[in-house]
């Protein structure tokens, strides 16, 4: 799912130790009175291995400690985590993706096209400022393109 929003093109294979590559482009906040609250991500998301050695891919969003993952098969999990509160590191990533609860709604994934993902946010990210990263965990390792921010409404 995500693959089709953020991977239109996958990267070549290397002989060994690929490096998934992760860039986001723009997130922009979206809501209204009567329809969810979330964000609009733009980016290529180079997955090309998932199809062939299944990985953790997807978008952790989060506020201050709280936090949402969005995983490549339509998955979303939340939580808490006091770490995240001075952003994200790889090793942080590592322990997220296999953390948390499932998200209840509103959170979903609710369009994926190439090069572009949206999403509603849980509860608890909105209002306010959100931070938005992709990462990949491929051979023990986690992968994070740049950290995008967003107002949500």
């Amino acid at each position: 799912m995500l693959v089709a929003l953020l991977g239109a093109t996958p990267p070549r294979a290397h002989a060994s130790g690929t490096d998934p590559v992760l860039v986001l482009t723009a997130v922009e906040a979206f809501g209204t009175a009567s329809g969810p609250v979330g964000l609009e991500v733009h980016g290529s998301f180079h997955v090309e291995d998932y199809v062939q050695f299944p990985f953790p891919v997807g978008l952790l969003v989060w506020r201050g400690t709280e936090w949402a993952r969005y995983e490549l098969g339509g998955s979303v999990f939340e939580g808490n985590d006091p770490a995240l509160a001075g952003g994200v590191t790889s090793a942080e990533m590592l322990a997220l993706v296999s953390s948390g609860t499932s998200a209840p709604p509103p959170a979903r994934a609710i369009r994926t096209e190439p090069g572009r993902l949206q999403i509603a946010l849980p509860a608890q990210l909105t209002p306010g400022s959100v931070s938005v990263v992709a990462y990949a965990v491929l051979e023990g390792n986690a992968f994070l393109s740049n950290v995008l921010t967003a107002v949500a409404p």
